[in-house]
This record gives C-alpha cells, structure tokens and sequence, in this order.
C-alpha cells in the first residue's frame, strides 16, 4: 500500500472514531503495519490503544476488492469497506479504554487479568432480559 493511501485510511478511520468518542484523544497511542500473518487484516492492542495492520494491507488495491468480495459473500456487514477495518480495530481500544477507566465494572488486577467493559456490559444485558 502507498504511504499516502495508507494514511487516508487510517486518518478517515480515526476521523470517525474520535468524533464520536473524543474522550479517546491521548488513548489510541500507536498505528503500525507489520504485514505479516499471510493475508491477516488487523488487531489491536486495546488496553495499549495500539493498532497494527496485517499483511492484507500490503496492497491497497487487493484490500479494498478483497473487502468488497467480503461484503458480497456476508463475511463483512453491508455497507460497510475497508475503512471499517481499522474502525473495528478502534472499537476494541475502545473497550480497552472503557476497560481502563472502570466503566460497567471493567477491572485490571496486580497480575494482568482483565474483565473487559464490554463483556461485563453483555452479561449484565443477558441478565436484564
């Protein structure tokens, strides 16, 4: 991928993401490509607020045709291209965030253990029902 196609991705997704969450300024600490893992899109480090781009990345034009091929197939919700990648990314530093700062009973202990915000969120909404 070009650098200048790379970064129009990563700005427009980081554009959306902290428009609606701009608590997450100063979070979302790190964006790396390491095009490794084959064709393996993305992931994040969500208590870090790091995100790293796979080797699909490699090249923009096989990315975006690969997502569309996705969407066609259901594998990707409709409506949605390759920029929802690193959007998704970002809903994970999200919970990392939210996970952090304690919310919906996230937690951190002395030895690394993790109760996500969002899962802690999906138990309580299974419980209500």
């Amino acid at each position: 991928m070009t650098h200048q196609k790379w970064c129009i991705v990563q700005h427009k997704s980081y554009k959306v993401v902290l428009n609606k969450y701009p608590e997450l300024r100063g979070h979302l600490t790190q964006f790396d490509f390491d095009g490794v893992y084959g064709n393996a899109l993305a992931g994040c480090y969500a208590l870090q607020g790091k995100i790293v781009a796979h080797g699909a990345f490699k090249n923009f034009d096989d990315l975006v045709k690969n997502y569309a091929d996705d969407v066609s197939l259901k594998f990707h919700p409709l409506g949605t291209d390759h920029n929802s990648l690193i959007v998704h990314e970002l809903g994970h530093a999200l919970d990392g965030y939210m996970t952090k700062q304690g919310m919906f009973g996230g937690k951190i202990t002395a030895y690394g253990d993790i109760r996500s915000a969002v899962e802690v969120r999906k138990q309580v909404d299974i419980i209500q029902q």
